[in-house]
């Protein structure tokens, strides 16, 4: 398809047979409100559904925005090397289950010193919950997560007290005890 207009992907959909438009119940566009328009306009009886990859996407870019957002805030320039919230950038963009448990707990250490790296890994979790939510949708089971829950190391973020029923010692859970 030429160009990005409500028009050229209407134009698209034109030049499909008219039985071929009827047939067409889903419609899975990547958030981009052109393409919607199109299908509302040439396809009426169509169900508009979100792509999911685009919906992590999104996340995985919400991410890189808090971090972004928070880092300007706190050192009043953008991220640099050396920065802790710079360090783990790539790390962040990564879905959990392909983090070593060295990254992730270097993940957990520059994100639990401050609030401003808490707001980081509360948008991180949010990326990672939402993955899980999709996946379960799409599977219909749950992943077992072989690293440790992001949840309560976000738990272990905010309240250090906290520490998971079965550890003996706070951190023997592998995740680190916030300050």
């Amino acid at each position: 398809m030429e160009g990005r207009t409500a028009d050229d992907a209407a134009y698209w959909l034109a030049l499909a047979a008219p039985a071929w438009r009827d047939a067409v119940r889903v419609v899975a566009i990547d958030m981009c409100t052109i393409y919607a328009s199109a299908v509302r306009r040439l396809l009426p009886g169509a169900q508009l559904v979100v792509d999911l990859f685009h919906v992590v996407h999104l996340a995985v870019k919400m991410t890189g925005d808090v971090r972004r957002r928070v880092v300007r805030g706190k050192y009043g320039r953008r991220g640099r090397s050396g920065d802790p919230e710079y360090g783990v950038k790539g790390l962040l963009v990564r879905n959990l289950e392909h983090l070593s448990p060295g990254q992730f707990a270097k993940v957990m250490a520059a994100l639990g010193g401050d609030p401003g790296g808490q707001e980081i890994a509360a948008a991180w979790i949010g990326k990672e919950k939402l993955r899980h939510v999709l996946n379960l949708r799409v599977t219909g089971s749950p992943v077992r997560a072989r690293r440790p829950r992001p949840a309560l190391c976000l738990l272990r973020l905010v309240r250090p007290e906290r520490r998971h029923p079965r550890a003996a010692v706070p951190g023997q859970d592998g995740i680190p005890v916030g300050k």
